[in-house]
């Protein structure tokens, strides 16, 4: 997967070369994209200040979560893959239990 200036992840088959999904993500580029340890999971954090949460195997959002007041810059997922660190401009280093968050509709 990888982020783009547009607020889009791409999917990538790297053995045929090929994009395979596109989530438009954010209103802004995506800056920091991690993935769960079992790969059903993936989370991005981009300029728009919000991390987003997508079920890999749907191809769907299904959490949003929004406290930092600047661009997050990275994300970290503990090896349990429940927990995640997100990182932002505005100075604040944050963990989050990634399954807490109220599903997105």
């Amino acid at each position: 997967y990888a982020g783009d200036g547009e607020g889009l992840i791409k999917g990538w088959n790297l053995d045929r070369r090929a994009q395979v999904s596109t989530f438009t993500a954010h209103s802004k580029s995506v800056r920091s994209l991690a993935i769960t340890p079992d790969a059903r999971t993936l989370l991005s954090g981009s300029r728009d200040s919000n991390i987003r949460v997508y079920d890999l195997k749907m191809g769907a959002l299904i959490r949003s979560i929004t406290y930092h007041s600047s661009s997050i810059e990275g994300l970290a997922i503990l090896k349990d893959g429940l927990k995640v660190f997100s990182f932002s401009k505005d100075t604040k280093t944050c963990m989050w239990e990634i399954f807490e968050f109220p599903i997105q509709q």
